[in-house]
């Protein structure tokens, strides 16, 4: 970056020294040919005055070496009609009269008088000079913007070291401001927050392996378990269907184990692109029809008043989404409470009720195998996928999933957008 930048000013200070002193020369010359010209015809016109003098050679010589003459370089000869040179000044003269060298002519009777301009020449060791300095002008800015530059990065690379080492200890770290600046206050406080939220993914990540570890281990250790006893021993026909049938059951929680993580991996930090119209009230009642028997078995007070709106949205997820949220409702609120489904301007909401001294931590519902009461859910077959794939399919879909409880009510409310 220090060479990219240092390269790049330089290339733009080039251009622009090097027009300066054009156009400065263009401007000079043109200022320079107008006064030679007027000191041309000025001195002219006083030497025209004086040629049919007697003594006009020596009033030449006068004019000549007035020194406001001499200043203005110009030199003169005085010739007849062949040509043939009268006189001449002492500085700057002509050797012949030349008009296609720059001479100007002046005639007063048999005489004519030859102005020699100053040669432009000399203006030629201005320009040189001019070019020069522009070089060396263009190396000293160069050398400075190397300097300056190093010394703005110098702020960054030691944020860039601070940031190296501390990774190497914790990755949530909070970086320090190498200088008062306040546009490195501004980095430094977006690479905190940056820094802060990937620390609060990981630990999330963390804490879901782990969790999953768990939940995988507590099956298979029971089927482990349940077929290591039935096959040590001869056992009755009843005692071995018994002991298929609770291997049958944790294989059945496996795969949904597997199948809700696998569900979150496909969703997690993707966008649905597929999206087609789904009736929300359609996929309500194909819901709750296999859902029924838990929720008779519970005595749970059902009412649906769900509007027969078209929501935007893969319909498999919709579904997925539906179904979690009223059957977290159904096995997780209180006997005989009631489970309430209805649908207005655009959002669904499922709302049942809680015993007293229940209370939710709403903020990590959303978070996979997060259960307030573990003997809770392994009581009613929870696993603690079902609102954290709710969040993953209203993320995916763009809508917007959110967890209420107002005393001992609790509510799953969704947005949905492209109604």
């Amino acid at each position: 970056m220090r060479a990219r930048l240092t390269v790049g000013f330089v290339l733009i200070l080039i251009p622009f020294l090097f027009a300066t002193t054009h156009l400065l020369m263009m401007s000079t010359m043109h200022s320079h040919t107008i006064r030679v010209q007027a000191d041309v015809d000025v001195t002219g016109s006083r030497a025209l005055a004086v040629l049919d003098d007697k003594d006009w050679m020596q009033k030449l010589d006068q004019i000549f070496h007035d020194p406001e003459v001499e200043g203005t370089g110009l030199g003169a000869i005085v010739v007849d009609r062949g040509d043939n040179i009268l006189w001449r000044s002492e500085s700057n003269a002509p050797r012949q009269v030349d008009p296609a060298a720059g001479q100007s002519l002046f005639t007063s009777g048999d005489r004519r008088i030859a102005l020699k301009r100053p040669d432009p020449q000399r203006f030629q060791g201005s320009t040189s000079m001019l070019y020069s300095l522009n070089v060396i002008t263009t190396i000293a800015f160069g050398l400075g913007a190397w300097i300056l530059v190093a010394q703005t990065l110098t702020p960054i690379r030691a944020l860039a070291r601070q940031a190296r080492e501390a990774g190497k200890v914790d990755l949530r770290v909070k970086l320090e401001s190498p200088s008062r600046d306040p546009e490195m206050r501004e980095l430094v406080s977006t690479l905190n927050d940056l820094i802060g939220r990937i620390a609060d993914s990981a630990d999330q990540k963390a804490r879901f392996y782990a969790a999953a570890s768990h939940e995988l281990r507590t099956p298979l250790q029971a089927l482990s378990g349940h077929l290591e006893l039935a096959a040590d021993h001869p056992r009755s026909v009843d005692e071995y269907r018994a002991a298929v049938g609770e291997a049958l059951t944790q294989t059945r929680r496996l795969t949904s184990l597997v199948e809700g993580i696998l569900l979150i991996h496909q969703l997690d930090g993707k966008s649905a692109v597929m999206q087609e119209s789904a009736c929300l009230s359609k996929t309500v009642d194909q819901v709750l029809q296999p859902l029924l028997p838990l929720i008779e078995a519970r005595h749970l007070n059902l009412t649906s008043t769900v509007e027969p709106v078209e929501v935007s949205a893969i319909p498999a997820h919709l579904g997925v989404l539906v179904r979690n949220l009223i059957d977290n409702a159904a096995r997780h609120g209180r006997e005989g409470g009631i489970l309430a489904v209805e649908s207005s301007k655009g959002e669904l909401r499922v709302t049942n009720d809680l015993t007293a001294d229940h209370h939710l931590n709403v903020a990590r519902l959303g978070e996979a195998f997060f259960r307030e009461d573990a003997s809770r859910s392994s009581n009613t077959g929870g696993n603690g996928l079902g609102l954290a794939i709710c969040q993953a399919v209203a993320t995916a879909n763009g809508w917007c999933l959110g967890f209420e409880q107002h005393d001992d009510h609790f509510s799953a409310r969704v947005v949905f957008g492209g109604l």
